[in-house]
């Protein structure tokens, strides 16, 4: 099977670009290859190494949907010389600027697309029209992503197919972190993802700056993750670290900046924390969760589908800095209890790389054969 991912990212970041290797290590036994287009400019920092092929046009986002929208349009005249030459079985495309190829694919072309959406978009009208398209495959991450966007999981077009974690997550020891809380060293929470508003990490410092310093004394937490080259994001970099300081956090909550070694950084933790609202699917925290990390997440998004509360994690108020303080406070004390590791583990092992990859077998074969 032969696979040709449409993304058009600029940068090596993560999110979807993990799916794929995930989704690509799992699959190399079954002779699949995966190909994902990212722009000229794209350079790779991640591993293990993915194979890519090169476009002039496809934006994966773009702040003006005119330029997405004509951006997909010239992309979809240059993908035309791939598919000419039958080089794919299956095209799969990603993020907002992939619908638009993907929409021209299956009305101009009439070929088969598959189309996995990972976000919470305001239009859901024209994601919906878009399923309904002979042609057109529609994949969201969770149920809860299906019922934002109107979506009747019973479609035979339409699948829920989660993001994945690689399988070997769970290969790797899990954390004694029952022996942990004994230590009189603070509890330690980790959040992963880069350093945008919507990921909420200013939350987090305004529900520590809530509680009294007695508290604040016995929580640590590192997030982790790069600021993208982008001006909103070194304006919000700025801002969190001008609110730290003015809040006098500078001991419990620290920005320790990229990193390709996620697993250490999970290992050496107690707990993961998500404040962002309407996280589509987080790969971080399925992640997490493998290890046997229990989760601090807002009740919004694909976390609702993922985390159960008191068992593998914790859910606040999303945007309630109040409630988050309240939670932490909880954790603090033992008020708030979740199962132990292999418990949390096995709550999430149906989202690794080989059994995602097996539900797209089932989806590619249907699109293959359309």
């Amino acid at each position: 099977m032969r696979v040709l991912h449409l993304v058009g990212a600029a940068e090596d970041n993560g999110g979807i670009l993990s799916v794929i290797r995930n989704l690509d290590q799992a699959t190399r036994r079954l002779g699949w290859s995966h190909t994902t287009w990212v722009r000229q400019a794209y350079v790779e920092v991640r591993k293990p190494r993915l194979h890519y092929a090169r476009t002039r046009h496809l934006w994966s986002e773009h702040a003006s949907h005119a330029t997405l929208f004509w951006s997909g349009i010239r992309g979809y005249w240059e993908l035309r010389g791939l598919l000419r030459d039958g080089l794919f079985d299956v095209v799969h495309a990603h993020s907002r600027g992939g619908f638009v190829v993907a929409l021209a694919v299956a009305l101009l072309s009439r070929r088969p697309v598959v189309f996995t959406n990972h976000a919470y978009a305001r239009r859901t009208g024209l994601y919906r029209a878009a399923s309904r398209l002979r042609f057109f495959y529609t994949t969201v991450l969770t149920p809860n992503m299906a019922r934002h966007y109107g979506l009747k999981v019973c479609s035979p077009k339409l699948k829920v197919i989660s993001e994945c974690c690689a399988d070997t997550w769970f290969e790797l020891s899990l954390p004694d972190l029952a022996n942990r809380r004994r230590e009189s060293r603070p509890i330690r929470f980790v959040g992963l993802g880069n350093l945008l508003a919507w990921k909420k990490w200013d939350l987090i410092v305004e529900a520590l700056g809530l509680l009294p310093l007695i508290q604040r004394q016995h929580i640590e937490v590192c997030i982790w993750g790069p600021t993208p080259n982008l001006d909103e994001a070194r304006a919000f970099e700025a801002l969190l670290k001008s609110r730290i300081t003015c809040l006098g956090l500078q001991d419990c909550i620290k920005l320790m900046g990229p990193t390709n070694e996620v697993g250490p950084v999970l290992q050496a933790a107690d707990w993961f924390i998500l404040p962002s609202t309407n996280e589509p699917c987080s790969v971080a925290l399925i992640e997490a969760m493998a290890l046997g990390l229990p989760a601090l997440v807002s009740r919004s998004g694909g976390n609702v589908d993922i985390v159960q509360e008191g068992i593998n994690g914790v859910l606040f108020t999303p945007e309630d800095a109040g409630d988050l303080a309240r939670k932490l406070a909880g954790i603090l004390n033992s008020t708030l209890t979740v199962a132990g590791g292999a418990q949390i583990r096995e709550s999430v092992r149906h989202r690794s790389g080989a059994e995602v990859a097996r539900q797209f077998e089932s989806l590619y074969r249907v699109v293959w054969t359309a």
